[in-house]
């Protein structure tokens, strides 16, 4: 069926990029920029499948103090699938054998969230 092929080929090519694997970059955070962003050398890191408070909001400062405690001029492994709209690289980060996306979880000061994929990103 003609007609269906180009919603296969899309479907297959969203599949397959969900499931590329991570690349991976090693590197010290040199800020932190709120709850749930670093800087890794120029880069920006947004930690993946987790929210945190805005600065502006309730426990926003002591959620990005957390994060700093953690990570702050310390050696990190990132591992990222891909960009989000804003061209942060969506990651887990990672500190001798800690995932600190999940350490900010478990601390109480973010919570688990898929970062949704739009059609504005690039992928």
């Amino acid at each position: 069926m003609p007609g269906r092929t180009p919603a296969i080929s899309l479907a297959l090519l969203i599949l397959s990029s969900s499931l590329a694997p991570a690349d991976t970059l090693t590197g010290r955070v040199t800020r932190v920029i709120d709850g749930d962003t670093i800087m890794v050398g120029t880069n920006r890191i947004r930690l993946a499948d987790i929210d945190a408070p805005e600065l502006s909001q309730p426990h926003g400062p002591e959620a990005k103090a957390t994060l700093a405690a953690m990570v702050l001029d310390r050696e990190v492994v990132v591992q990222y699938t891909r960009r989000d709209r804003y061209r942060r690289m969506l990651a887990t980060v990672h500190l001798e054998n800690q995932k600190i996306n999940c350490a900010l979880v478990a601390a109480g000061h973010a919570w688990r969230y898929r970062y949704a994929r739009n059609r504005r990103e690039p992928s």
